[in-house]
């Protein structure tokens, strides 16, 4: 049955698809087209997927390739039934033309210039592109999956089209950039086509890898072995915690928040740590930072790991291994404090009941706490409000339950 809730998300997510495909082409008008008397009128036409009304991509119709391989595309938050029906409607693609494609959006051209341009001229080839956007967050972005005349994937590209995009699109062409210099056996990233600005958005056009629906599970030893490279990329000799840059960094963050009382938690929680950590040296190293099973795909040798914008370096070991449990958690049974929890008990190695000094799972929390506490005042703020509020809720009842048992 859908909710409310369910209705406005999936209305915000086909007006921001709209609005994405909208400022692909300035001044173009984007109606619906599917009733037009002549539909050659239109400059680009694109389909609903899987329909108008429950809307998650936008694919152009010609090609009929290129809706074909948009239609293919699936990560591991793919639902069976999302697989099946869309496996389904390509095939019908593939056979039959786009025609099965009714639901539509034409573009009625405005202003000479449009992205598709400024994309021919980065891939040196005519091209056409599906249109991708994420729930609501504060750093919502159009992705696009460019094809070229016969329909193959050439690309995929992000636009960064306010504050956090931008920022964020830059800081995952840096971390690419720097990936590139290390020569990985089991983690496979893409590379960068080229990085540009077009009016007001940075465009960043990276290598396809191919995605799979099937999920990896944490306990698969080849995702061990590639969380393990990656936090190996930047290793450090072990660190005590008051003495890591990593944990004065979140300290001077958190003096910078606007909101006081939130600060004053937060940094109660971090001199808890460092105070309880501050006898053992700490292992630092890498992480991707956004390590979740819908942001990869298993190879037969190696881990294919996009969206690096989160990549840091100089960071304590062990934080991917968390985030993934913890992602993989909230996805399947819903954003809650209490969820958050149980998925760090069973990531315990002894047991919750011998307190660990240092404990990565703590660590884990100051730094996603701090990440989503330090976006509140950004535009969109709202949107990562419950994250932050669900992840530093969850750091003060564990650092509660630990006073607790030492108090005993």
């Amino acid at each position: 049955m859908t909710t409310g809730a369910d209705a406005a998300a999936e209305e915000d997510r086909g007006l921001a698809l709209l609005s994405a495909l909208a400022a692909c082409w300035p001044e173009a008008s984007v109606p619906p087209s599917r009733n037009a008397a002549h539909p050659e009128e239109f400059a680009a036409e694109y389909a609903w997927v899987p329909d108008a009304a429950h809307p998650r991509l936008l694919v152009p119709v010609s090609p009929p390739r290129a809706a074909a391989c948009s239609l293919r595309r699936f990560s591991a938050a793919s639902s069976p039934a999302e697989v099946v029906r869309r496996l389904g409607a390509a095939t019908a693609v593939r056979v039959t033309g786009a025609r099965v494609l009714t639901q539509r959006v034409g573009i009625r051209m405005g202003a000479p210039d449009s992205l598709a341009h400024h994309l021919e001229e980065l891939l040196d080839c005519r091209v056409t592109f599906a249109v991708a956007v994420g729930s609501a967050r504060v750093n919502r972005k159009p992705v696009l999956q460019v094809f070229d005349e016969r329909g193959r994937c050439r690309a995929f590209v992000k636009l960064g089209d306010s504050p956090q995009a931008r920022t964020d699109v830059a800081a995952e062409a840096l971390a690419l950039a720097r990936l590139e210099a290390w020569r990985l056996r089991y983690v496979e990233v893409p590379r960068v086509l080229a990085l540009s600005r077009w009016r007001d958005m940075v465009v960043l056009a990276l290598t396809p890898l191919p995605t799979s629906p099937r999920p990896v599970h944490d306990d698969d030893p080849l995702l061990a072995r590639a969380m393990g490279e990656v936090e190996a990329l930047h290793p450090t000799h072990p660190l005590a915690l008051t003495a890591s840059p990593w944990a004065m960094g979140l300290r001077r963050a958190a003096h910078s928040w606007p909101d006081q009382e939130l600060a004053r938690r937060y940094l109660s929680c971090l001199e808890q740590v460092l105070e309880d950590g501050s006898d053992r040296p700490v292992v630092h190293g890498a992480w991707h930072g956004d390590w979740t099973p819908w942001n990869m795909a298993r190879g037969r040798r190696r881990i294919r790991l996009w969206d690096w914008e989160r990549f840091e370096t100089g960071v304590p070991a062990g934080l991917d291994r968390v985030h993934f449990r913890v992602a993989s958690a909230t996805r399947a049974r819903g954003l809650r404090t209490e969820v958050v929890l149980a998925a760090l008990r069973d990531l315990a190695p002894q047991g919750e009941d011998l307190p660990l000094h240092a404990d990565p799972r703590d660590l884990y929390l100051l730094a996603i706490s701090a990440r989503y506490l330090g976006l509140l005042d950004a535009a969109r703020g709202a949107d990562v409000a419950g994250a932050a509020h669900v992840a530093l809720g969850a750091l003060e009842a564990r650092l509660a339950g630990r006073r607790s048992r030492q108090s005993e």
